[in-house]
């Protein structure tokens, strides 16, 4: 699991939640990890979605893309977590229009 570079908080949960799957302790480990998520700010969401998209983690990272677009649905990374979500089920042009949006946000 990556590590959090900032937010005290989900930094430790997160490296908790490494240490409880190395204890083969899953259910605790996915339970302290999606607390970590909950303290995440949206640059540490989408750090953590793209390492899950590169480690060929896709499922998991559309369920963080969704978390992403409905916590921060107005930013500049909800909108791109929605641009992703939309690529990957085919709507090409919504995932523009999305990505497009998201460009144009100050926040």
């Amino acid at each position: 699991m990556p590590q959090f570079r900032t937010r005290k908080g989900s930094k430790i949960s997160a490296l908790k939640a490494d240490i409880l799957k190395a204890l083969n302790r899953q259910d605790e480990a996915k339970t302290t990890w999606n607390k970590a998520l909950e303290k995440a700010k949206a640059p540490q969401s989408l750090y953590v979605w793209s390492t899950a998209a590169e480690s060929e983690k896709g499922a998991e990272a559309m369920e963080i893309f969704k978390e992403v677009a409905k916590r921060f649905p107005n930013g500049v990374f909800g909108y791109l977590a929605q641009a992703r979500i939309k690529s990957a089920a085919g709507d090409f042009a919504g995932a523009l229009s999305d990505a497009e949006t998201g460009a144009s946000c100050r926040s």
